[in-house]
Order: C-alpha cells, then sequence, then structure tokens
C-alpha cells in the first residue's frame, strides 16, 4: 500500500504544476485552459493506483488509470493549446 502512495506522488505533482500554470494564466490573461482536467487526472490516477494496491477489482482500477490518462494528457493539449496555439491576432 505505500509503495502506490510513493508511485502516486509524481502524478499529483505533475498534475498540481499543470492546473497551476494554468491557474495562473487564466488570472493573468483571462483564457481559460481547462485546467481542472489535471485535477481530475490526478485524482483518478491516485484512486486507481490505491484500488489495485489493495487487490481490487482489476478491471476497475484499470480503467480509472485509463480515464486519468486521458484526463492528464486533455489537459496538458489543451493547456499547449491555449498557451502555444495559433492566435487570431
Amino acid at each position: 500500500m505505500s509503495l502506490a502512495i510513493v508511485a502516486c506522488m509524481p502524478l499529483l505533482m505533475l498534475c498540481l504544476i499543470g492546473w497551476w500554470i494554468g491557474r495562473f494564466y487564466q488570472l493573468k490573461f483571462g483564457d481559460n485552459p481547462n485546467s481542472w482536467l489535471f485535477l481530475l487526472g490526478g485524482v483518478l490516477g491516485v484512486v486507481g493506483m490505491v484500488l489495485h494496491a489493495q487487490g481490487s477489482v482489476a478491471v476497475l482500477s484499470e480503467i480509472l488509470l485509463f480515464l486519468a490518462g486521458l484526463a492528464v494528457g486533455g489537459g496538458a493539449f489543451l493547456l499547449w493549446y491555449i498557451l502555444l496555439g495559433p492566435r487570431s491576432e
């Protein structure tokens, strides 16, 4: 169980850093990069890892980890698109 918590720490740190960057950009420039996807991905990842470490239903933990990956990937893409994407100016 403690190894699953240690494995979740890099995921949580990256998700919080992505959320902070998106939140800063939203407050400074007014664009919405949907940084809540990082938090959703982090929570789903932690829940999936803990369920996997406890030996719960393997399919449920795999589905949660897959959804966490989609959320973090989607959040990273939207953050990149808002920060570096094409401008209409």
